[in-house]
């Protein structure tokens, strides 16, 4: 027996663990901002239970919100009928509650055996990757203004705008349509460290090439304009060798063929030349056109690395996390319903004016009511007190009999119903609904200053403002005629006291019906 109730012993503590679990779990009153009326702005919870306000389709990209709570018991404040009221001496016995870390830059290492056409080639490579990079960071821009403009949409649902800027990053980013935005949002960031990395691979290598074009151009240069300066050389030797020839002769002994030679020889030289200027000019031309592209190259580089150094790269990744339910989302604080109402009194307030057709601030309260547990509330007014003549109290007199003696008699009072104002205390199940069923207990004041204390069960009609039908029991305290005496009984005048003798007893008991209420709400 002690081994069965030893394996049931995890799976009681597994139940119990679950019912704690389950207690603490906080409710949810969920609200749509976009949707408010008078119904949903209202809700009961049981006695005990833990609750929190969820307002759901406001967008915190335009509104600064803010809730102040107020929790109240309605009618507890003690009456003023009650304060002076004493409880009487004695009772008669013997009578009848940042941005992800970047990667590290690829190395450059110069290659020795490219040529000028080949670092030519790397340059312009370059500078379109760079061109492409900008390109892409200037659509990044756009986006994120996109994003930013859509996230403070103010005419749809929170699910429209997150798909809506879904939508759009798409159009940015080489992913397919599927990932959450924050996914994306890592995608930009992993794609903006990528081309940084490339950036800072062409910034520390341009130079370099820009050098090593210099160099392995002048050298192709040389290469080809120092054959046509030899030539140049040569034939102006064998231009100079032919005019030695011709020195000799008379103007009329010159023949026709030699002169041709000069002149052939004259027209080589200048062809050279011609080629010579054109190698020098296309030489300047080409300097002048990497330089410009080296330009070029270093301003895309400098914007580049603005973009980077001011963060646009972050703010686009930081704000596309941003606009996720969270942002479109607000919670109270979590409140435990023991007071008759919870009252969140919301604010959502735009700096900014607002593209639709709603006000710049929006005020709303929702009301929380608890239902069960106990209840102790107060009501007053009018009693009407039920019971004997004793009850009531009666008034003795001496009555002369003869001249030494006297009888005592009680006055004739007739039929009568005893009227007080005073309070009550109303114990019940808390409820909000507009009739209940309680005990009560309290005390009246009658205009002789005598105090009656009740006790019964109650009607409440009503409830912030209600009115209260009791009946029961009422105790009270009297003068009654001392024990020693009897009415209409003869005793002799000198062994009399000179008034009737009177004693208090306390309790007396009768019975009372009560009209209370509560109207103290009206006009808050």
């Amino acid at each position: 027996m002690l081994l069965k109730f030893t394996k049931i012993i995890p799976v009681i503590i597994c139940l119990l663990l679950s019912a704690a679990t389950y207690a603490q779990q906080v409710k949810e009153k969920v609200i749509d901002f976009l949707h408010l009326d008078n119904a949903a702005l209202k809700e009961k919870y049981p006695y005990n239970e833990r609750v929190k306000i969820k307002i759901i389709n406001i967008n915190r990209f335009l509104y600064k919100v803010s809730s102040e709570k107020t929790e109240t018991d309605f009618n507890i404040a003690v009456p003023s009928v009650l304060s002076g009221i004493t409880l009487p001496a004695f009772i008669n016995t013997t009578l009848p509650n940042a941005p992800g870390a970047a990667q590290a830059a690829k190395s450059f290492s110069p290659d020795a055996e490219k040529k000028a056409p080949g670092w030519k080639t790397d340059i312009e490579d370059n500078i379109k990757a760079l061109v492409i990079i900008q390109t892409y960071l200037n659509k990044g821009v756009d986006i994120h203004n996109k994003v930013v403009d859509e996230s403070k949409n103010c005419k749809v649902d929170a699910t429209t705008v997150i798909k809506n800027v879904n939508g759009i990053l798409l159009q940015f980013t080489s992913t397919a349509a599927g990932p959450a935005n924050s996914d994306l949002a890592d995608k930009i960031r992993q794609e903006i460290e990528s081309k940084m990395n490339d950036m800072k691979v062409i910034a520390s290598s341009i130079d370099a090439q820009f050098a090593n074009w210099l160099a392995t151009s002048l050298d192709e240069y040389r290469a080809d304009i120092d054959p046509l300066k030899d030539n140049v050389g040569k034939y102006k030797s064998e231009l100079a060798e032919l005019q030695e020839e011709l020195k000799p002769l008379k103007p009329g002994k010159i023949r026709t063929a030699k002169l041709e030679e000069i002149r052939s020889k004259e027209k080589e030289i200048r062809d050279e030349e011609v080629k010579i200027e054109n190698k020098k000019e296309d030489r300047t031309n080409a300097v002048k056109e990497m330089t410009d592209n080296i330009a070029t190259a270093k301003s895309l580089i400098a914007e580049i690395k603005k973009f980077n150094e001011e963060g646009k790269g972050y703010t686009l990744v930081e704000d596309i996390k941003k606009i996720n339910p969270a942002s479109y989302e607000y919670y109270t604080e979590e409140v435990k319903m023991t007071k008759d109402e919870v009252k969140f009194d919301i604010s959502a307030k735009s700096e900014a004016l607002l593209t639709c057709p709603v006000p710049n601030e929006q005020k709303f309260t929702v009301k929380l009511r608890t239902e069960g547990g106990i209840k102790l509330d107060f009501s007053t007014g009018l009693f009407f007190n039920f019971g004997n003549r004793e009850f009531h109290g009666e008034e003795y007199f001496y009555e002369t009999v003869d001249e030494s003696h006297v009888r005592i008699r009680a006055k004739d009072p007739g039929s009568r119903i005893g009227l007080a104002l005073g309070a009550l205390m109303h114990i019940y199940k808390r409820s909000s609904a507009g009739f209940k069923v309680g005990g009560a207990v309290g005390a009246s004041v009658t205009t002789d200053a005598g105090v009656n204390f009740h006790a019964g069960p109650s009607f409440i009609l009503g409830d912030k403002e209600r009115f209260c039908l009791s009946f029961g029991l009422t105790m009270r305290e009297m003068k009654i005629l001392d024990r020693q005496y009897y009415p209409d009984v003869e005793y002799e005048t000198k062994a009399m006291p000179e008034e009737v003798s009177m004693i208090r007893k306390f309790p007396l008991f009768g019975s009372f019906v009560s009209f209370t209420y509560n109207f103290s709400q009206f006009g808050k």
